[in-house]
């Protein structure tokens, strides 16, 4: 993993909207953040990671590596993933959904996964690409990841990461 090594103004402009309205625990580099009570650890594409099991966030740069940071849901956008998630009934989903039979994508960017846990809940499930169009559970799993995604993009620390240079097909 290539790490990008931020501006010293950027690194302090992150860790101060991280620490931003938040209270309680201490979170990585002594930064303050929300109690992590619904803990999530989404890999999806090819190197984007959200981890708040450890507190990080990777995202995939594409032709300059990846850069991994000290991340914390906000309370809300923890509400807000797992009343989602129950919605969609993330919890009875099966561990692993399948990918979409006869076909293929190389460079595949799976397998993606999601966990979460809260409360006395722990649901891990595992995915390929292509998803089957048809398939109710695959649906539910990737408007979830979708959702989780859309949520950590608009968190301050995420929009301060540098941009992705290039695409993956």
């Amino acid at each position: 993993m290539t790490r990008i090594a931020l501006s010293p103004i950027t690194w302090l402009a992150a860790l101060t909207v991280t620490a931003s309205g938040c209270s309680s625990s201490s979170g990585p580099e002594g930064v303050a953040h929300d109690p992590q009570t619904v803990e999530i650890h989404l890999q999806y594409g090819f190197l984007n990671e959200l981890n708040t099991f450890e507190g990080t966030l990777t995202k995939d740069l594409v032709l300059d590596g990846s850069v991994s940071v000290a991340f914390w849901m906000p309370a809300a956008d923890q509400d807000s993933i797992l009343e989602k998630a129950e919605r969609l009934s993330f919890f009875d989903l099966p561990d692993t959904i399948p990918g979409l039979t006869g076909a293929a994508i190389d460079p595949g960017p799976s397998p993606d996964w999601l966990r979460i846990r809260s409360g006395g809940k722990d649901q891990m499930v595992v995915w390929t690409y292509p998803l089957d169009p048809d398939n109710v559970q695959a649906a539910a799993v990737q408007e979830l990841a979708d959702y989780i995604f859309s949520v950590v993009q608009r968190n301050p620390v995420y929009i301060l990461l540098p941009p992705a240079r290039g695409a993956r097909l």
